[in-house]
């Protein structure tokens, strides 16, 4: 696979572009013109960046990139004995193409390879990563309405 980690975060466009991808269906759903779209997508995403700053100080925000393209953002943050997977996103065009795959089992061989105990993250149920997440060896800890807890346990090394 042509995919890497890079340790540069996505340029704010980049970044942009990937959050309004993921509000694509609900801003379609709602209906609104194009011109009250991206001026409520710009506000929130700022929120959501504030609250990330806020949540996860010490977050690292970095550029998944394939195929010498930089084509997504991956966002984490370490707690403690744990990893938290803040958030992966992709550009559409790039989605259901493995790249996904790719990044999380290298942040999982990053996290093995320092003094991580596990990588945890927080998924919608319905979101169709929930699959990719429990194929990649990610179990459920925690359910809470919409929201998902799971956990991936590093290995024991013998």
């Amino acid at each position: 696979m042509k995919t890497r980690l890079l340790n540069d975060p996505p340029d704010e466009r980049l970044s942009f572009e990937l959050y309004a991808a993921s509000r694509a269906s609900e801003m379609e759903a709602w209906g609104w013109p194009e011109e009250l779209r991206q001026p409520f997508l710009a506000m929130q995403f700022r929120m959501q960046q504030q609250a990330y700053k806020t949540s996860y100080p010490n977050g690292t925000v970095r550029t998944i990139e394939f195929a010498g393209a930089p084509v997504g953002k991956l966002h984490s943050a370490a707690e403690d004995d744990t990893l938290v997977l803040i958030d992966l996103s992709l550009l559409p065009e790039y989605r259901s193409r493995g790249i996904g795959t790719e990044a999380i089992r290298q942040l999982q061989c990053e996290a093995a390879g320092q003094s991580f105990r596990k990588v945890r993250l927080t998924v919608r149920t319905d979101n169709p990563a929930l699959r990719l997440y429990e194929r990649l060896g990610f179990v459920p800890v925690e359910q809470a309405s919409i929201d998902i807890r799971m956990e991936w346990v590093i290995p024991l090394q013998i």
